[in-house]
């Protein structure tokens, strides 16, 4: 967790992410991105992310505390978007936290079939891998029924062109009560 980052006042929640890093550290040291059946592009990235665990898993853990704090639901009968995904470490985050359904999503096909790969490293799978843009998870999660409570995204709001349009269309996404954080260390 960051040190002098301010954290939601949940003391349950902050230790539940706590542990949660602490798994996904131990499972993360036992995978050899270079050693698994995916795209040299996400064999690279893998890499680079793990190579970076410690402040990868504190900007996740800070990610999903701002996006989760405020639902009334238990962690199970949330509902999850990682947005832009590419190797879904977020979303395997979430999985081993506890949270009850992750979609994974992402519009390049090959990272889309890579994270199901990447996932199953970690002993997790998201609960569905949608190819597209945010049209396409919006489109997704009202065919199968489901409000979104929480969606993150990282590094991936500065390929966005039309960012009044991008966030507009977020009224679109199903849901009581959305909580939606984007980060890039890009600019």
């Amino acid at each position: 967790m960051y040190t002098f980052a301010d954290y939601p006042r949940d003391p349950k929640l902050i230790e539940q992410l706590t542990k949660t890093i602490h798994v996904f550290d131990d499972k993360a040291r036992h995978i050899a991105p270079n050693d698994l059946a995916i795209s040299r592009y996400n064999q690279r990235y893998l890499a680079e992310h793990l190579s970076r665990r410690s402040s990868l898993l504190k900007r996740i853990a800070y990610l999903l505390a701002w996006v989760i704090r405020d639902t009334s639901k238990p962690l199970r009968d949330v509902i999850f978007v990682e947005y832009g995904a590419g190797t879904g470490l977020p979303c395997c985050f979430a999985k081993l936290l506890g949270v009850g359904t992750v979609i994974y999503s992402d519009h390049f096909e090959p990272s889309c079939q890579d994270a199901r790969v990447i996932h199953e490293n970690f002993g997790v799978q998201a609960d569905a891998y949608v190819h597209g843009e945010l049209r396409e998870v919006t489109d997704f999660l009202k065919a199968h029924q489901l409000g979104c409570d929480a969606m993150i995204s990282s590094d991936c709001i500065e390929h966005i062109y039309d960012i009044d349009a991008f966030l507009l269309s977020h009224r679109d996404i199903p849901g009581d009560r959305l909580a939606v954080a984007h980060s890039s260390g890009a600019n």
